[in-house]
């Protein structure tokens, strides 16, 4: 059995220049679920022309769905992907595509072909594929992010903050079908429990008709429980679920919050809430 043939698009985006050039080889790679409903094509015609302000709202280097790969920037550059300066310079962002649309069956393809592109990657900088090369968004940010490979791999559904030991076992499942690809060997991978879509990034008894999409592609559902923050500053934004909204405070580590809504856009996990500043 051979791998399938991915399907390069190179065109970088028309403003990669400013996000500027690393100068060295990316010491691995962070594997990102997009929170969103767009294919790799999708992300392609809404960002390869995007103003700068859209691109400090997120850019990674590759976007992933089926057998498409969109290369929206060289491994040289740096990528705004992480909301972590080190993370941003030091790896190669790949977005595995439709976490929030994609049935089960067609989420767990399009993370097949991200981790065969990974591993052509890894093999290409001769890197071993280990826990130093393969990364997971919220090991460098507080964020729910692949909250659905956390839900297929993990069972973890939840808007708060994944457990290590979530993290570990859906990054040791993320190493192991890397490491088949860099090995010449097709991964067995999750076997697919059907056709449902995502029930939710939420509580554990949320269903899939809890989440609503409003005119500006945010998805969003009622949710009432409390937030804590981590050991990293969070910024906070007004009125909307934008990293490019009105900054409103940095939530300190170890904070916490009330909410009573979930929404998903951006690449992030947001929590809404009532604040009086």
């Amino acid at each position: 059995q051979k791998p399938k043939k991915l399907i390069y698009n190179r065109d970088t985006v028309a403003r990669a220049s400013i996000l500027g050039k690393r100068g060295y080889k990316p010491k691995g790679i962070v594997l990102h679920n997009d929170a969103g409903s767009g294919t790799a094509m999708n992300y392609h015609d809404q960002l390869v022309n995007a103003s700068e302000q859209r691109l400090e709202a997120g850019i990674a280097h590759s976007y992933i769905s089926g057998n498409r790969v969109w290369q929206a920037l060289p491994e040289s550059y740096i990528a705004w992907h992480t909301a972590n300066a080190y993370g941003n310079r030091n790896y190669y962002g790949i977005e595995i595509c439709q976490s929030m649309s994609a049935s089960d069956k067609d989420f767990l393809a399009n993370e097949q072909s991200a981790f065969q592109e990974a591993a052509r990657l890894l093999k290409k900088w001769n890197l071993p594929v280990n826990s130093d090369t393969v990364i997971l968004h919220n090991q460098l940010s507080s964020t729910q992010c692949p909250h659905r490979s956390m839900k297929l791999h993990a069972g973890y559904y939840s808007s708060q903050m994944a457990p290590d030991s979530v993290k570990k076992k859906t990054k040791d499942y993320f190493i192991s079908q890397i490491k088949a690809y860099y090995n010449g060997e097709i991964p067995k991978g999750s076997t697919d429990k059907g056709s449902s879509k995502p029930s939710s990034s939420g509580s554990t008894n949320a269903t899939n008709t809890d989440w609503k999409q409003n005119q500006y592609g945010t998805w969003y559902k009622a949710e009432s429980a409390t937030f804590t923050n981590g050991n990293q500053p969070i910024i906070t934004r007004v009125d909307s679920p934008f990293t490019s909204a009105q900054f409103g405070y940095n939530f300190q580590p170890g904070g916490y919050v009330k909410y009573d809504e979930v929404c998903l856009q951006d690449g992030h996990v947001w929590v809404g809430y009532n604040w009086n500043g």
